[in-house]
C-alpha cells in the first residue's frame, strides 16, 4: 500500500502548492533592506548637499527614507518650503525645511497638567539625547520631541541619525510616559495606526499565554542550579519568540527589552540562577495581564527606522557556531529551545540580510507550525504529523533562488537535510548554513 500513501501525499502537497499566506507582519522593522534606487537617492542627496543645494539634498534624502511598499514618508513643497511627514510606529513626525533651517517634531502625549515628577523625567531623558529635546506646546497642551538645526550643520548623514533618534525615542517614550503618568497624560496623534482583527488578537493572546505557561512548567521540573544555562536559553527564547511572533508594540515590548538587558547586561558577580529568577518574575507578571491589556499592544504600524543594525552573514554564522556546541548531552526538548533561540535571537538583535532573514523565519515557522497554520499560513507537516518534505524543499528552493541574486554561489542541499523531526531538520540546516558560500 506504499504506492497509495505516496499518491495521497502527492495529492496533499499539490493542493497546498499555491497556498496564499495572509498579510501578517512578524518581528521588528528593519531598514537594512534598502533598494539600489534608494541608495542612488542617498548618493544624490550627499552630492547635492556638498554643492550647497540643500533643498534638493533634503528632497533626495526623503526619497531615500521612503519605502514604496510602506508609504511611510510623504513630502510636498508649498510656497518654497519643503513639508514632510515620517511615520514611526505610533508616532508621526512632522517637519519642514527651507534653504536656511530644518525642523522636525512630533507630539508625544497630551497633558491636562504637568507634575514635578513628570518634568523631572523629561529632563532626565533630555540628558540621554544627542540631537533632540523635549518641549511643551502650551497652546495645544502637548509634550513634544523636537529637532531643529541650520541646514549648514545638517548633512544627510547627521540628519539620518537625528531623525532616527527623534522617531525611535518618540515611538517608545509615549507608552512609557503614559504608563508612568496616566492620571495627567493621554495619547495624541496616533490615528494612523491600524488595528488588527479581533480573531487574530484572540489567537495571539491564546498562544502568548500557552507559551509562557508551558515554558514555566518545563522549567519548574528542572534543577535550577544544574540546568541554569538551559533555563536561560528557555527564558530568552520565550522572550524573543513573543517579540517576533506576537509583535507587541508598547509595554510588553519594553518588558522584553528589559528581560534581554537583565541577562546580557548583568554584572559579572550576579549568579545566573538569580538572573533566571528575576526573568521568571517578569514572565509571571506578563502571564497575569488581562486580555484587554494584551490586546492594546496589538496593532499594525508603519516604520521608517529600524532599531537593529545591519549584520553580515559571517556574524550570524559565528552565532550559530558558538551556540551549537551547547546542544551536546542536552534533552531533546531543551535542544529544541536552543535551536529556536538561535533564530529568534538573531531576529531580535540584528537586521539580517534578506536571505538569512527568510531562513530564520522558516526555522521559527517549523518550531511554531501550529501557530502559523492557525493564522492561515502554509502547513509544513502532513496530516500524520510528519514533516512535509516536498513543501519544505519547495520553500527552501525559493529562498535559495532569491538569495542567489545577492550570493550567486549560495546553495541549500535540501535532499541532505534530516527530516526526522523539527530538531533534526533545523540542526542539519544550521550545519549547512555554516558551510555555505556567501560571496557576492
Amino acid at each position: 500500500m506504499q504506492w497509495l500513501k505516496n499518491i495521497t501525499q502527492l495529492f496533499f502537497d499539490k493542493n497546498l502548492q499555491h497556498h496564499s499566506n495572509p498579510n501578517i507582519t512578524f518581528g521588528r522593522y528593519s531598514d537594512a533592506y534598502k533598494t539600489a534606487e534608494q541608495y542612488q537617492y542617498l548618493d544624490a542627496a550627499i552630492t547635492a548637499y556638498n554643492k550647497s543645494a540643500y533643498f534638493e539634498a533634503y528632497k533626495a534624502f526623503l526619497q531615500y527614507l521612503a519605502d514604496t511598499d510602506n508609504a511611510n514618508v510623504r513630502y510636498t513643497i508649498i510656497d518654497g518650503i519643503l513639508h514632510f511627514t515620517i511615520i514611526q510606529g505610533s508616532k508621526k513626525i512632522h517637519g519642514k525645511a527651507n534653504h536656511q533651517q530644518i525642523v522636525a517634531e512630533t507630539d508625544i502625549v497630551r497633558y491636562s497638567s504637568i507634575s514635578v515628577a513628570c518634568m523631572r523625567k523629561l529632563l532626565e531623558i533630555n540628558y540621554q539625547l544627542n540631537y533632540c529635546r523635549f518641549a511643551l506646546n502650551e497652546q495645544n497642551k502637548t509634550i513634544l520631541l523636537k529637532f531643529d538645526s541650520s541646514v549648514i550643520d545638517s548633512s544627510p548623514h547627521k540628519l539620518y541619525f537625528a531623525l532616527k533618534e527623534l522617531a525611535i525615542r518618540a515611538d517608545k517614550q509615549d507608552d512609557l510616559l503614559l504608563a508612568s503618568f496616566k492620571n495627567i497624560l493621554s495619547p495624541v496623534d496616533n490615528d494612523h495606526v491600524e488595528n488588527i482583527p479581533i480573531q487574530e488578537k484572540k489567537l495571539k493572546h491564546q498562544y502568548f499565554n500557552t507559551w509562557i505557561s508551558e515554558t514555566i512548567k518545563e522549567i519548574q521540573q528542572l534543577n535550577t542550579k544544574i540546568h541554569a544555562k538551559d533555563i536561560s536559553y528557555m527564558l530568552l527564547n520565550l522572550a524573543y519568540k513573543i517579540d517576533y511572533l506576537i509583535v507587541p508594540q508598547s509595554h510588553l515590548k519594553s518588558k522584553i527589552e528589559r528581560i534581554s538587558a537583565v541577562y546580557f547586561h548583568a554584572k559579572p558577580d550576579v549568579a545566573i540562577t538569580d538572573i533566571n529568577k528575576r526573568i521568571m518574575r517578569e514572565f509571571k507578571q506578563m502571564f497575569n495581564l488581562s486580555e484587554n491589556t494584551v490586546y492594546e499592544e496589538m496593532y499594525n504600524a508603519k516604520a521608517t527606522f529600524g532599531i537593529t543594525n545591519y549584520t553580515t552573514p559571517q556574524q550570524i554564522i559565528t552565532i550559530i557556531d558558538e551556540t551549537l556546541p551547547d546542544l551536546q548531552s542536552r534533552q531533546l526538548a531543551i535542544t529544541a529551545y536552543i535551536l529556536e533561540y538561535i533564530a529568534v535571537y538573531c531576529m531580535f538583535h540584528y537586521g539580517l540580510p534578506a536571505l538569512l532573514h527568510q531562513i530564520m523565519h522558516f526555522v521559527i515557522h517549523i518550531f511554531n507550525n501550529d501557530y502559523f497554520t492557525d493564522l492561515g499560513f502554509e502547513n509544513y507537516y502532513t496530516p500524520k504529523g510528519k514533516l512535509a518534505q516536498s513543501r519544505i524543499k519547495r520553500t527552501l528552493l525559493a529562498i535559495q533562488e532569491k538569495g542567489q541574486q545577492v550570493y550567486p554561489r549560495f546553495k541549500i542541499q535540501a535532499d541532505k537535510l534530516v527530516y526526522d523531526n523539527e530538531v533534526t531538520i533545523v540542526h542539519s540546516l544550521y550545519k549547512q548554513l555554516k558551510k555555505a558560500n556567501y560571496e557576492q
